[in-house]
């Protein structure tokens, strides 16, 4: 395996704890696939039985969901060490529920559920980061829910810029997405949204450029939250 390959998967969280002799052992015992998607490729698809996690080697994958009319909701944005499709390789039917889109150029390395399955009898250090990766997505989609939930455009920007701001622990950070895709996320349009942010940046609450976000006045109704 190439180096460099070898180095980002070091850095997944589902490696977490494993030496790199072990893991050079490990990824020989596992017999992962790397599969190549060029930008706007479809990785894997809604309804599809999914029998392999994903690890991003290089580029950047978009987890997406269109209705009946064609309207797209991203739930998640990957880049490289992250995992993607863990949770359907080990559901009952194995059937995604959403769409894997290579945003970029992207280079993937699968491994199959069944050799993890059996890798982790021998050394459940692997089991354990699974089931922590998993968790983190929970609670990652639980914040979502709270965002979501909130009643109008501001009050949505308002929950997700807090708890990214928490997340980060830091009042300036950098958000996964561009304007369009932030509005995909909450699921509201992107001209009305663009038109609330340019007014809390006015009202002092926040400051942004492109998709850097400061914090900045703390005197909010805290219903919103």
């Amino acid at each position: 395996m190439e180096e460099k390959i070898f180095k980002v998967l070091r850095k997944a969280e589902l490696f977490n704890g494993i030496n790199d002799e072990d893991l050079k052992r490990v990824l020989v015992e596992i017999d992962g696939k790397l599969r190549k998607f060029k930008k706007n490729d479809y990785i894997f698809l809604q309804g599809e039985e999914i029998k392999s996690l994903n690890l991003i080697i290089e580029g950047k994958v978009q987890l997406q969901k269109e209705d009946y009319w064609g309207n797209r909701r991203i739930t998640n944005v990957m880049y490289p060490s992250g995992v993607f499709g863990e949770a359907f390789v080990f559901s009952k039917d194995k059937k995604s529920i959403v769409d894997a889109l290579a945003v970029e150029d992207t280079l993937i390395y699968s491994i199959r559920g069944q050799k993890l399955i059996e890798i982790s009898i021998e050394d459940d250090r692997i089991i354990k980061n699974l089931l922590q990766s998993i968790s983190d997505k929970v609670k990652f989609l639980a914040a979502k829910i709270n965002s979501m939930s909130k009643k109008d455009i501001r009050s949505k920007l308002m929950s997700y810029l807090s708890e990214e701001s928490q997340k980060y622990g830091s009042t300036t950070f950098t958000i996964p997405f561009n304007r369009q895709q932030l509005a995909d996320f909450l699921s509201v349009d992107r001209s009305a949204m663009s038109t609330i942010l340019g007014k809390m940046k006015k009202e002092g609450l926040i400051d942004f450029r492109k998709n850097t976000f400061t914090l900045k006045n703390r005197t909010i109704d805290t219903e919103i939250y």
